[in-house]
């Protein structure tokens, strides 16, 4: 018999790129796997996740004001729409 037990921490807060190299999206996931810890993703949660995530890390890529984006526009209930 053979057992593999693995302890881990994430800090998800950690900016230290040398150690930390994820991207957004994948912290977005580990903050939502460590909130809910032995709870099941769903496919649609985890689309959820990449499309909320997607939005964010875009918008503070391309807009002026990420605040007040003019380009990149969310759709409620279907997504996101860009704006020249």
């Amino acid at each position: 018999m053979v057992a593999l037990i693995v302890s881990l921490t994430v800090d998800l807060a950690a900016r230290d790129r040398a150690h930390a190299t994820r991207s957004a999206l994948e912290a977005a996931l580990l903050a939502r796997f460590a909130a809910t810890p032995a709870a099941e993703l769903s496919l649609s949660d985890a689309l959820e996740r990449v499309r909320t995530t997607f939005g964010m890390t875009s918008a503070r890529k391309l807009e002026p004001e990420p605040a007040h984006p003019r380009h990149l526009i969310t759709e409620p209930g279907m997504g996101y729409r860009f704006e020249p």
